[in-house]
């Protein structure tokens, strides 16, 4: 770099100085006038926008159309399922909770003769006797599998747990004795005590 070029030149360096630093808010030089591709394409993008302003309105139309539509669906379907439920809810008092309780108005008995009526009776109460119990051993068996299961994962989880102790003790390859530092090693505990 010249040290002093001219007399009356400014150095280059403080020419970009004030360029970067200068307080003025308009540029040393004026943009230039836009030319007229510059207007035919903001003219272009102005009609893109406007049209893309028209599909869009027109999508949104259609989209406002299908939600009022599916608004009078759920409205109606709520109120077809309120009435349901109503109905099944009376339904469910009046009549079957009747028939859950009095178990001769769906098992036949109450229409039979006296005498037919007791070995049916009969029947029915070993029938179901059967059932509770062939229900309670299918409990007591699902127990049984269960408590297997679960005592075969807590025997594998104490194998591992042994298995990383007598992994531990095999890799640890420091001395007994003091190594100088500061620093406490972990002590082994045996599953089994």
């Amino acid at each position: 770099m010249v040290a002093n070029a001219g007399a009356g030149s400014p150095d280059i360096g403080s020419v970009i100085l004030q360029s970067q630093y200068s307080h003025r808010s308009q540029p040393a030089t004026p943009p230039p006038p836009p030319t007229l591709k510059d207007a035919r394409y903001v003219r272009r993008e102005t009609t893109r926008h406007v049209n893309d302003a028209v599909i869009m309105r027109a999508e949104l139309g259609e989209i406002k159309d299908i939600l009022e539509h599916t608004v009078s669906i759920h409205r109606n379907a709520m109120a077809e399922y309120r009435e349901m439920s109503v109905l099944r809810r009376e339904v469910e008092i009046s009549i079957f909770q009747r028939m859950k309780n009095e178990r001769d108005l769906w098992d036949g008995t109450g229409n039979m003769a006296e005498q037919d009526r007791e070995p049916w009776e009969q029947l029915l109460k070993e029938s179901e006797e059967f059932k509770v119990e062939r229900k309670k051993e299918a409990r007591r068996k699902e127990f049984e599998e269960w408590m297997a299961k679960e005592g075969a994962n807590r025997e594998n989880e104490a194998r591992q747990v042994r298995l990383a102790a007598q992994a531990r003790e095999a890799t640890d390859d420091t001395p007994e004795g003091s190594t100088g530092s500061k620093r406490k090693r972990p002590v082994a505990v045996d599953e089994e005590e």
